[in-house]
């Protein structure tokens, strides 16, 4: 390791199952180099604005919420049409709903091929357009036709996707939208509400629900592209010096993350059992984890990079985020991402 490298750099960790493969190949590639501490996703988020992780795989919505935060690298965690672990699940009394939120979605669909027919890609321009296209037929009465929504607090990314896709589809929030802060759900009195479900425990809960609908083919099925959960961020303020330093590490996590994006797919056995055996194996019976990592991405192409900005462009554009800065780091990626045609290597540019 370089000489101005850290002996210890500290990751923050979300410790779900989307990530373990990753992980167990990190402890392998930096072993004794690396502190991990494990939260979750709205945890890690705020450790990476205080600084007081250096690096972690973080909620995508950050880089549009937090202007101290910068991409580190091209690997997340992504999906090209289903992801599994994050979806609505609608109870039996909202199939009326889940009819309306099908509806609505090809008409997005629609909407969303019309706006960008014949133009360069320009994510900003395309939110914009969108979101005026969708206001000017909103109709009165779809809201409550929508269902009332449970979102969880745990992930930043995944409750301001819904927001986001709920005001291009429906005009506006939906009733309950707001989580209770803290763990769980937001009590809401009723039994049969609509519920944004993330991670291992949306894995677990699957068979609950008659009805569910997958945000990452929601995404990907609108857009025609993958959709960005989390991205490689660096901690909040980290300066040049600081950043050239953990570049050994960001290389290391890179090859990791292609060895095991390729791993999960043709031999997912060793990393099952790993997990099997850990902690974090409780109600790994339950779950397909072969066919769910087949669909997880940690490489991020240009394609993703695409997927990523537009969302970040549509969730300011909906209002469904309201920034408390001047969207730098989102500026930053979008030079990014509009310069280069291929997304392999470190991001150097944006130090």
């Amino acid at each position: 390791m370089a000489g101005n490298t850290p002996a210890n750099a500290s990751f923050g960790w979300i410790n779900y199952w989307n990530l373990w493969p990753l992980r167990l190949e990190l402890r392998k590639a930096l072993a004794g180099r690396v502190d991990f501490r494990d939260g979750h996703p709205s945890q890690v988020n705020r450790w990476l604005v205080e600084g007081s992780v250096q690096m972690a795989p973080a909620s995508s919505i950050c880089l549009l919420k937090h202007n101290q935060l910068n991409v580190a690298l091209p690997v997340g965690v992504a999906s090209t049409g289903p992801v599994m672990s994050v979806y609505l699940g609608f109870p039996a009394a909202q199939h009326q709903a889940f009819d309306v939120w099908q509806e609505r979605i090809a008409v997005l669909k629609e909407t969303y091929a019309r706006v960008t027919a014949f133009r360069s890609f320009d994510p900003r321009q395309i939110a914009r357009d969108l979101f005026s296209a969708v206001a000017e037929k909103s109709t009165p009465g779809l809201v409550n036709a929508s269902g009332q929504i449970k979102l969880t607090p745990v992930s930043a990314a995944s409750a301001a996707m819904t927001k986001t896709l709920h005001r291009l589809l429906f005009g506006s929030d939906a009733r309950g939208m707001e989580p209770r802060s803290g763990e769980g759900f937001q009590q809401s009195g009723e039994g049969d509400a609509i519920e944004l479900l993330i991670g291992d425990e949306a894995l677990k809960r699957r068979s609950e629900f008659p009805q569910i609908l997958d945000l990452g083919e929601v995404w990907n099925r609108i857009t025609g592209l993958p959709f960005v959960f989390a991205v490689w961020q660096l901690g909040g303020n980290m300066d040049a010096v600081e950043a050239a330093g953990l570049r050994p590490i960001m290389n290391a996590i890179k090859e990791s993350a292609e060895f095991a994006q390729v791993k999960m797919r043709v031999s997912a056995a060793d990393y099952r059992a790993a997990l099997m055996d850990s902690p974090l194996g409780s109600g790994v019976d339950l779950v397909d984890l072969q066919q769910y990592w087949r669909v997880i991405e940690y490489t991020l192409t240009p394609q993703h990079l695409r997927g990523l900005v537009l969302y970040l462009c549509l969730a300011r554009a909906t209002g469904a985020v309201r920034p408390d800065n001047d969207d730098m780091a989102l500026q930053r990626l979008m030079r990014w991402q509009q310069q280069t045609a291929d997304a392999s290597g470190v991001i150097s540019s944006l130090h």
